[in-house]
């Protein structure tokens, strides 16, 4: 149970997600997430705190940056400009989120089916393989009677 609790506690990472998403840069330059750079840097403590607001601040307000739909795209637009030496803080951020997964629980995601993709069973029968004769228990194998 505890580790249940623990596996659904930490979802600081989603509140991250948010100070790189593109479609609320506009609204951020207008005002500062404060409490979404806090919950950040108490998850990843290795984040220099001030630097991050400034480069945030930066990319919030330049339109480039407004026109990325997610942190793949930012990432790719910091790495085409050989901006990742100016936006260390951001970039450290981007690969925290890029490299880890929003949801929580693998049955969180929808099978296939359910996406509209089309399922089709399998072309050949999914047989079990025989079962090892070594591992058959000898008091369920049928005696042979003796020849007196």
């Amino acid at each position: 149970m505890t580790h249940t609790k623990d596996r659904f506690a930490f979802t600081k990472h989603l509140v991250s997600a948010t100070l790189l998403q593109g479609d609320l840069f506009q609204q951020h330059s207008r005002t500062f997430p404060d409490s979404a750079l806090e919950t950040t840097v108490e998850a990843y403590p290795s984040l220099d705190k001030a630097r991050l607001k400034t480069e945030l601040s930066l990319i919030y307000d330049d339109e480039e940056f407004q026109n990325c739909s997610g942190t793949l795209a930012l990432y790719q637009v910091l790495m085409a400009n050989n901006l990742q030496d100016t936006f260390t803080e951001t970039v450290s951020l981007l690969n925290i989120l890029i490299t880890t997964p929003m949801t929580t629980s693998e049955s969180e995601r929808p099978h296939p089916c359910e996406e509209g993709h089309h399922c089709k069973a399998p072309s050949q029968p999914l047989n079990p393989p025989p079962p090892d004769p070594t591992l058959v228990r000898k008091d369920t194998i049928a005696r042979r009677p003796r020849n007196p």
